[in-house]
């Protein structure tokens, strides 16, 4: 099985850190970018192709709503927020659900939660990967 590839959108160095750390100890999952801000993620998402994204609800400039806002219906990687205010049944971790998450997670959980942490972002990334439409390459193959 390919690697779930993942992309972390987070201000905190510290958090960054911690992910990556994380990610890269799974035998199932990859690190292939991370960057501090929704604006410079754009692009890196776009030529890295990630299966899915964290991404933190506070960020500097442009929060992580505005962003699963922007996305809408377009074809994404699947977004797995990951935010101190995102705990089970919180307004926040329901409104990032009813605005296009895949799924929420305490960012205070991860390192003491990481297994279930690395199995959210497998989840969400091979529902991700079932659900986006095949590219024109690989419709051609078919």
């Amino acid at each position: 099985m390919e690697p779930v590839r993942v992309f972390t959108i987070d201000d905190s160095g510290v958090v960054t850190s911690v992910i990556s750390r994380i990610v890269e100890m799974s035998q199932h999952c990859v690190l292939v970018g991370a960057t501090a801000d929704v604006e410079s993620a754009r692009d890196q998402i776009a030529a890295l192709q990630p299966d899915v994204v964290t991404l933190d609800l506070s960020l500097p400039g442009y929060d992580g709503i505005q962003y699963l806002d922007e996305l809408g219906c377009t074809v994404h990687p699947a977004i797995v927020i990951v935010s101190a205010a995102t705990h089970p049944g919180s307004p926040e971790t329901l409104r990032a659900l009813a605005h296009g998450a895949d799924a929420c997670f305490d960012k205070g959980r991860i390192v003491a939660d990481a297994e279930l942490f690395v199995r959210t972002l497998l989840i969400t990334g091979q529902r991700h990967r079932t659900q986006t439409p095949a590219s024109p390459r690989r419709a051609l193959r078919a």
